[in-house]
């Protein structure tokens, strides 16, 4: 099961690549057969510096749940927490 979040992972992180974000909460979110969901997060101290470190959270929230109780329906990763892009500091001009 570990080796299904790598798509999902990936899918997050290029997205996050493309639009130039970075969050510090990792959510899991996993839906059973019988479509109970359950979801688990770990916020880091700074920002997630890659899709390896995404990953390696991810799939520690993953293992903290085994076994399962259940069979799984469905897998989501997801990030939050986004960090305020910093802003450009306004030279003034003397005139």
């Amino acid at each position: 099961m570990v080796a299904e979040l790598q798509p999902l992972v990936d899918k997050v992180w290029r997205h996050c690549e493309d639009k130039g974000a970075r969050g510090r909460t990792v959510t899991l979110k996993v839906k059973f057969a019988d479509f109970e969901l359950i979801s688990r997060s770990r916020t880091l101290p700074g920002a997630i510096a890659g899709d390896r470190e995404l990953q390696s959270v991810s799939v520690e929230l993953l293992k903290a749940l085994f076994p399962m109780p259940k069979a799984v329906r469905l897998l989501g990763v997801s990030i939050s927490g986004f960090e305020r892009p910093k802003e450009a500091e306004q030279i003034s001009l003397a005139l």
